[in-house]
């Protein structure tokens, strides 16, 4: 039975968050077996430290707190079982379990002021931080970690890490065959450093595979205070393919900005040619790809778009003449059945996905040619977008847009996924999707802007589609967040059009926007774009 389309047992599914959310940030996390799989009968869902158990059956709903802390109808161990009624689900008084007051950090890096642009993942900003390393200093983790380890070996002999630390733990990016577990992250303390082997204060809750996936390990600032003045930019490095793409920290007193915080375009990375579909958590390409098609004549840039391994199909390019006015027809690409990245494209690329769908890419074409091609069709919560199709040489069709993933309270943490490659007037700089920001603060407050968006933020003239908005996740006591002034928007689709050549409509292809939450323990006032998941939980 599906929970997500059953009002009762949402209602009691976000109880159970309510009970059971506790601390963000290396506190109490809700597990999931896979991104974007529904519920059956028998599934459980587990929210760890402590745990809690809520299981889906035929007939009715249980959610046990076992001894633990927290309550439910007022009781400190209980079971509380749910009859599925034909009617709507009764109201049940719910006591969040309470957090840690240590929660918004030690304050131990002092002050960090910003006035300029401060990347604190290539430079320190803390005033109090002892050495010269970069306050979020990140590594590559290569090896195999197990479920249940208190030891991790790096890469390298760390340079800027020291016992006491708080690190960040994130698995960023799998393969085409190995991705489930992306996007799962937690907090540990270092205890002990010896080489490039870290020994931390607890065990670790999941298993990391740094042999085939990409795993980052990222120190997490503990800030006092930290003020983004105007005319400020706060932001971390880009996502290279390795690592990067975080901007993370704790403050133990105030956040404010009146200048900017920014990931734009620091995730998942677009499509660079034509044959090249985009980024996404599965690899690069997560989108189709155009491949040459067999036959097709010298010279000629015919071929058929791929379906996509995480993303839309590609877009077909061209037809080409075999003899004169025969035709080649050259067919679209299948989106995948899960979400990610825009396919690449003879045309307009697909935008890429993540909180909402990609829009599938346009078409383009010359007017005197037979076979309009086709557009690209959308991303959607169903899977990602299929390639168009074409016939005649001069014309190339649309790819599909990703489709969504990840959940609205982020359980897991993804980077915005990309567009694929255009087939026209393709820019020379990247045009990323958004990353992943995490911030921490007693009292949050912003007047100026966050922003953690696909690029590009304007109409250009190309072929390419927006990439997606990327993550964003608060926790605090008091958040004044403004009037859409924390927003993780997709990147709009370029619009290339002359006098020789037919277009769809502008517009198709924008990336899909990201994903917000934001977790409470005091007061909440403002609106983020899109609309964030919020709860309110409470501090001990």
């Amino acid at each position: 039975m599906n929970i997500f389309f059953s009002s009762q047992r949402k209602f009691l599914f976000l109880i159970c968050i309510a009970i059971g959310i506790g601390v963000l940030f290396g506190t109490y996390r809700v597990q999931k077996r896979e991104e974007n799989q529904k519920m059956a009968d028998g599934d459980s869902l587990i929210i760890d430290r402590p745990l809690y158990s809520y299981t889906v059956g035929a007939s009715n709903q249980s959610f046990s707190n076992s001894g633990k802390k927290g309550s439910v109808l007022g009781t400190t161990d209980q079971s509380c079982t749910y009859a599925m009624p034909s009617v709507s689900a009764p109201t049940l008084a719910i006591t969040p379990t309470p957090i840690p007051n240590t929660l918004f950090g030690s304050g131990i890096d002092g002050t960090c002021t910003v006035s300029g642009t401060m990347d604190i993942t290539s430079a320190k900003c803390g005033s109090t931080r002892a050495g010269t390393a970069p306050d979020a200093v990140n590594f590559s983790v290569s090896t195999n970690v197990a479920a249940g380890a208190t030891q991790l070996t790096l890469s390298v002999v760390p340079t800027g890490l020291s016992v006491g630390d708080e690190i960040f733990l994130i698995n960023l990016q799998g393969t085409a065959t190995n991705y489930t577990t992306v996007g799962q992250y937690e907090m540990r303390k270092i205890l002990t450093i010896s080489g490039n082997t870290l020994t931390f204060d607890a065990p670790l809750v999941n298993a990391y595979d740094g042999t085939t996936q990409k795993i980052m390990l990222q120190r997490i600032p503990q800030y006092a205070d930290v003020t983004v003045s105007s005319g400020g930019t706060l932001t971390a490095d880009a996502w290279n393919g390795t690592k990067n793409g975080v901007l993370a920290f704790r403050a133990s007193g105030t956040v404010t900005v009146t200048g900017t915080v920014s990931m734009d375009g620091k995730g998942y990375r677009n499509g660079k040619n034509y044959t090249d579909g985009g980024e996404s958590f599965c690899g690069n390409p997560g989108g189709g790809i155009i491949v040459t098609k067999t036959g097709a004549p010298a010279g000629t840039d015919y071929g058929d778009g791929t379906k996509g391994v995480c993303g839309g199909g590609g877009g077909a390019i061209g037809g080409g003449e075999l003899t004169e006015g025969q035709q080649m027809s050259a067919i679209g690409g299948i989106g995948s059945t899960i979400g990610g990245a825009g396919g690449a494209a003879g045309g307009g690329s697909g935008g890429g996905g993540y909180g909402t769908g990609g829009g599938g890419g346009y078409a383009y074409g010359n007017r005197t040619d037979i076979g309009n091609p086709g557009v690209g069709t959308d991303g959607t919560d169903a899977g990602s977008g299929n390639g168009g199709n074409t016939v005649h040489k001069s014309q190339g069709a649309g790819s599909g847009g990703g489709g969504t993933y990840g959940d609205p309270w982020l359980t897991k943490l993804y980077f915005g996924s990309g567009a694929g490659g255009g087939g026209c007037n393709r820019p020379t700089t990247p045009l990323a999707a958004g990353g992943i920001l995490l911030i921490t603060g007693k009292t949050i407050t912003v007047t100026g802007k966050i922003t953690n968006g696909g690029l590009p933020k304007t109409q250009s003239d190309t072929c390419i589609g927006g990439s997606a908005g990327g993550s964003i996740l608060f926790l605090g006591n008091a958040l004044t967040l403004g009037d859409q002034l924390v927003t993780a928007i997709g990147g709009i689709s370029g619009y290339h059009k002359t006098s020789t050549y037919i277009f769809e409509a502008p517009g198709k292809g924008n990336g899909g926007n990201g994903r917000i939450a934001v977790f409470y323990t005091g007061t909440l006032a403002g609106k983020t774009n899109p609309v964030a998941y919020t709860q309110k939980v409470a501090v001990q």
